[in-house]
């Protein structure tokens, strides 16, 4: 058996997200927290009764994510077993910043190559003008030239899945 079997590194996963042209694009990202979907524990006691049984089943998604800043121009995203084809991090994110308007989103993970079909990707899998995330903030570190920004489910929003297939805007 070799060693490391199943091992990945940063180098073999990928972001895309939809941009505010509705085309998917790779992002330059260095750092991603928060991938998977975080529940309340219930408590349904007293008046909490009806948030918190609403609340029961209905996730979170609290994407941090950060990497170099770039004025790049927007490129098409790659494709399964390509490296990620990277649009500028200010192009993209400026005019999402604040915006509420659902867009689709997808972590893609390789294990020990590019990501390719058939290897795990999270992210929202059925495009519609409800279900999504927004971009809640942007900001740039201009002494390091790097960013961080923070992405949350628009609310009423499915929540991601898991899966194998790539992730496409219809």
């Amino acid at each position: 058996m070799s060693p490391n079997t199943g091992r990945t590194v940063g180098k073999n996963f990928k972001f895309q997200l939809e941009d505010i042209g509705g085309v998917m694009r790779d992002l330059p990202v260095n750092t991603i927290s928060g991938v998977g979907i975080t529940h309340e524990w219930v408590d349904v006691s007293a008046l909490q009764d009806a948030l918190k049984g609403w609340l029961a089943g209905h996730g979170d998604v609290p994407l941090e994510i950060g990497g170099p800043l770039s004025t790049d121009p927007a490129v098409a995203a790659s494709a399964s077993g390509a490296r990620p084809a990277l649009s500028g991090s200010y192009t993209i994110l400026v005019p999402l910043n604040g915006k509420t308007v659902p867009l689709m989103f997808a972590v893609y993970i390789g294990i020990r190559h590019d990501w390719e079909t058939g290897d795990p990707v999270f992210g929202i899998v059925s495009p519609s003008a409800e279900d999504g995330v927004a971009v809640g903030s942007f900001v740039p570190d201009v002494s390091n030239m790097t960013y961080t920004a923070s992405l949350r489910l628009v609310p009423g929003s499915k929540a991601p899945t898991w899966g194998t297939a790539a992730i496409v805007v219809a």
